[in-house]
């Protein structure tokens, strides 16, 4: 746990002072993004998916261990840092990897504790998924451990904030190509804990046809969000009126 030896990996680069990005950064961003995770469109033997599926998950760990986990030494990086070793391209990344690996799960509580199933005697590719969705979910919701949702802000003007309003939003809109109702819960307790993420749900929300059974599906992920979110929270001072016409 060196903070230089780190500090070099997890850079994202320069172009101004001819920095090149860290190894870890590299895969994050992009070894993440290796068509193996798609069943079916892996160019690896069994044996060799298995192999590289192992390593992913051995670095999901690291990462998780190493930035997250309660320790007396003090940060290793700052939270700037690591929100660019973890920003949007990984997040993006860690969600596709849950939908395309696994997918269901029983409740975002026990993710959250680490309790939705132990690592022993499952495949490889579960083991990925349960990986990916355990940091992936810790960084969607932990305000004291996320670098993302301390920054969020109601000001539009905070370009940071809006930036990871952005890019979260649409991970949360990507994890519900889905549809399951552990997803709907999940992002619901997303939103609760982080209410400036509403006005940016709903603007990025696409409704699919209405013949489609997806399109109930986003109905009745609307109408939870207005009975269980945060909406009247977000209105300063009570004032509804105004705050939709900033918004509108």
């Amino acid at each position: 746990r060196d903070r230089t030896v780190l500090s070099y990996i997890s850079s994202i680069g320069s172009r101004e002072r001819k920095t090149n990005p860290g190894i870890l950064y590299l895969a994050c961003r992009y070894g993440l993004q290796d068509p193996t995770f798609n069943a079916g469109h892996s160019h690896l033997t069994t044996t060799s998916e298995n192999e590289y599926f192992r390593s992913i998950s051995t670095l999901l760990e690291a990462i998780t261990s190493t930035f997250f986990e309660k320790s007396d030494e003090k940060e290793l990086l700052s939270r700037r840092a690591v929100a660019d070793l973890l920003g949007a391209g990984t997040l993006q990344n860690l969600a596709q990897i849950v939908i395309k690996c696994a997918p269901h799960f029983e409740s975002f509580e026990e993710v959250l504790n680490k309790e939705d199933k132990q690592l022993e005697n499952i495949s490889a590719r579960t083991g990925v998924s349960i990986n990916a969705r355990r940091l992936l979910f810790l960084l969607l919701t932990s305000e004291s451990e996320s670098p993302f949702l301390g920054r969020i802000k109601y000001n539009e003007d905070d370009k940071l904030s809006s930036i990871y309003i952005s890019f979260i939003t649409k991970v949360l809109h990507q994890l519900n190509t889905s549809d399951s109702s552990s997803v709907h819960k999940f992002t619901i307790y997303c939103i609760g804990k982080s209410p400036p993420l509403l006005p940016a749900f709903y603007r990025g929300m696409q409704l699919p046809d209405v013949k489609k059974f997806q399109f109930l599906a986003k109905l009745r992920l609307i109408g939870n969000i207005m009975k269980q979110g945060p909406a009247l929270s977000l209105f300063k001072g009570g004032n509804e009126r105004e705050y939709l016409s900033q918004h509108e």
